[in-house]
């Protein structure tokens, strides 16, 4: 039973690796040159618009007491 979840989540894994591949191919120009933008003036983005950047940036955040594990889109 421990070696199918293993196999299961070793899937689990590369399918979401492959997404997150596909994620990134599906960023528009436009959404990059505003990423961008903002990078320039962080401490000056509003809340919102540095949220909107991090939900165009990462797929997930993991985090324990031990770890923190990000997914990037890019």
């Amino acid at each position: 039973m421990n070696v199918k979840i293993a196999e299961l989540d070793g899937r689990k894994q590369e399918l979401l690796a492959r997404i997150a591949e596909l994620t990134v191919e599906a960023i528009s120009p436009e959404q990059v040159s505003q990423i961008s933008g903002y990078l320039d003036t962080w401490e000056n983005v509003s809340f919102d618009d540095k949220r909107r950047v991090v939900d165009l940036m990462i797929t997930t955040i993991a985090a324990t007491s031990d770890s923190l594990n990000i997914t990037w889109k890019i």
